[in-house]
């Protein structure tokens, strides 16, 4: 079992450490036996709160279980091409190397942690990768330790 530790910092101390002004969340992943760290901006609303703790233990469910090499790939491409699904500025990412992994995050957080409604969506066009995210879900129990 993997600790992931879950700071909350201000506006002011995320930005400096993140350097970018826009994203809400931000994870660090360790490769040996260290324990993971998420780092959240100060929000006032716990929706947003909610919503990026969920895409940035995504991050972490997907580098630790090694998705990218598990999921169809020929079915996520029409995730990506899928208007519907999320529509990210492309302004805000420098590669599609990282908008593929934004968007491979949101599919894991949506089949995880989404509501009815998305689960259904996911399991209704995505039925393949769904099914692979579900099973490896199973091996994923982190201990999250709030500060």
């Amino acid at each position: 079992m993997k600790t992931i530790y879950i700071i909350k910092l201000n506006r002011e101390d995320f930005i400096n450490l993140v350097g970018n002004k826009k994203s809400t969340g931000y994870s660090y992943y360790e490769i040996k036996n260290k324990p993971h760290k998420i780092f959240i901006k100060n929000s006032k609303s716990k929706e947003v709160f909610k919503r990026t703790l969920e895409h940035e233990l995504s991050h972490i469910f997907l580098r630790t279980l090694d998705l990218k090499n598990k999921i169809n790939k020929k079915e996520f491409k029409e995730v990506l091409k899928d208007i519907n699904f999320r529509d990210y500025n492309k302004k805000v990412y420098d590669t599609s190397f990282k908008l593929r992994e934004e968007y491979l995050a949101d599919f894991i957080s949506y089949v995880i942690f989404g509501s009815k409604f998305e689960k259904k969506y996911i399991k209704t066009n995505y039925p393949k990768n769904y099914k692979i995210v579900k099973q490896e879900e199973k091996k994923f129990n982190p201990k999250l330790t709030y500060i």
